[in-house]
């Protein structure tokens, strides 16, 4: 599962190791993280770069840092996919005036993330934080299609007749599905398991 802090607090402690671009040394020979960054790369979304070399705190967290996507292996065949800002994945430890600006920059690059996943037609869930006034994105959630993968699981017919008679549109059973598999772990985040000192005032 994604890790809720830094790659690396400051850098490998002792000695040079490669680069780390877009994931994690462990997942960049994960078949699914392949092919994820290359959806990324085709759809010019910038990659994170986790240097190798000891970084001091005041660096790590600058414009030298890691900016851009970076790939967790998620559970199962998700993936997801945050969003590097100054050495930061997400706003805790932010001052309050900072916070703003981020969030914007930070949603805006997700949502490209999204578009690149979708275009590819990988299936794509945004999880956002329910915990501030304006919009917070949280990460991208995303998985292949399989080579296997049905177009539909039920005929066309069948599907304009639920829509006609339940209102129900295309995607949102699937949508139902993942919510409900992962409300609990959505409620620990989003509900204060991990608070940020910068959300009473956004």
């Amino acid at each position: 599962m994604r890790s809720t802090t830094s790659p690396v607090a400051e850098g490998p402690s002792s000695g040079a190791e490669p680069d780390a671009v877009g994931t994690l040394p462990e997942y960049a020979q994960e078949p699914a993280v392949v092919a994820a960054l290359g959806v990324l790369r085709a759809g010019g979304v910038t990659l994170a770069t986790v240097p190798g070399r000891k970084m001091l705190y005041r660096e790590w967290h600058s414009a030298q840092g890691p900016q851009g996507a970076f790939v967790w292996q998620g559970a199962g065949r998700t993936l997801e996919v945050v969003w590097f800002i100054n050495g930061a994945q997400d706003e805790r430890g932010m001052r309050t005036r900072n916070t703003r600006s981020v969030r914007a920059a930070r949603n805006q690059a997700l949502d490209g993330v999204a578009a690149a996943f979708q275009a590819a037609g990988w299936h794509v869930w945004r999880v956002e934080s329910r915990r501030t006034v304006t919009r917070r994105a949280l990460r991208m959630d995303v998985t292949p299609p399989a080579e296997d993968e049905p177009q539909s699981v039920i005929s066309e017919e069948e599907a304009e007749a639920l829509v006609a008679e339940f209102g129900i549109g295309e995607g949102d059973l699937d949508e139902a599905v993942y919510d409900a598999a992962n409300e609990d772990g959505a409620d620990e985040y989003n509900g204060g398991a991990h608070p940020e000192s910068s959300d009473a005032d956004a």
